[in-house]
């Protein structure tokens, strides 16, 4: 698939197939293709937005003009305590 979402691909090439099918669905009732400029906008609006959704780059994209790397989180153990700090607290006898 060309875009980066296969979501939007899918639905882009579900629009191409369902205007087409309406194009010939129209041919068929109407004895020829559309012969009006309304019938022709109204395919080529179909057609270029099932286009454009084929096309879209949308997956794994932010809004930010210079996006952050992801962070990697790990889990830290916490350090033992010091012995020789303990051992100058405590007072000698």
């Amino acid at each position: 698939m060309p875009g980066g979402s296969f979501k939007t691909s899918i639905i882009g090439y579900v629009i191409i197939s369902l205007d087409l099918l309406k194009l010939i669905g129209d041919a068929i009732k109407e004895q020829g293709m559309p012969t009006d400029l309304n019938g022709w906008i109204v395919f080529a609006a179909g057609l270029a937005t099932g286009v454009g959704l084929i096309l879209a780059k949308d997956y794994n994209v932010s809004n930010s003009s210079h996006p952050a790397a992801p962070t990697i989180v790990s889990n830290v153990v916490a350090a033992a305590p010091n012995p020789a700090a303990s051992r100058e607290a405590k007072p000698e006898p």
